[in-house]
């Protein structure tokens, strides 16, 4: 449902007139009924106003929901074949499906897993620090970031980098080990 169609919905589950909505909005009912047409768009900064006017989140009003995100992501994951025998092949693949879901940190921890199944020759060690160090800034999820910070500690140590590897150890809880 395009986002008009949601305002329209939700403004006759309310009961509310274009008027009424506009007035409320502080803007025209030529708007909201060019909103619901599809000719236009509210402006990003009255989103959160319709939110509030009906009582719904942003997510609800813009038909987002993250649960089906995750879904399709770990859909995509399966697909890619991690665990087989082709590490590049899978990477490739999630390489691509990060582009429909950038700085997906599930995404970006399979891409850095596969990144260092093929880093034997430790050819590849900067750029896993550097995917390594991205998932860090972004994921909220624990169990994604131990695991990061495990390869992060692997790959500075196949890097003689002891104090770097000792440094990511020690962010890892110890329950962990």
């Amino acid at each position: 449902m395009n986002i008009g169609a949601k305002i329209r919905f939700l403004r006759k589950e309310k009961k509310v007139t274009q008027e009424e909505l506009a007035e409320y909005l502080h803007i025209s009912s030529q708007a909201v009924s060019k909103w619901e047409t599809g000719a236009s768009s509210p402006d990003i900064d009255l989103l959160p106003k319709l939110a509030i006017f009906f009582g719904t989140s942003l997510d609800r009003l813009l038909d987002f929901d993250q649960s089906q995100v995750d879904a399709a992501v770990e859909a995509l994951v399966a697909e890619s074949g991690r665990g087989g025998n082709d590490p590049a092949a899978s990477e490739a693949f999630l390489r691509k499906s990060l582009e429909k879901y950038p700085n997906n940190d599930l995404l970006l921890t399979c891409i850095l897993e596969d990144m260092q199944e093929q880093n034997a020759d430790r050819s590849r060690s900067a750029e896993i620090i550097e995917v390594g160090e991205r998932i860090l800034a972004c994921t909220k999820d624990d169990e994604l970031k131990i695991d990061v910070l495990r390869i992060m500690a692997e790959t500075y140590h196949g890097m003689s980098e002891q104090a770097m590897a000792e440094y990511y150890l020690a962010k890892i809880p110890g329950l962990h080990f």
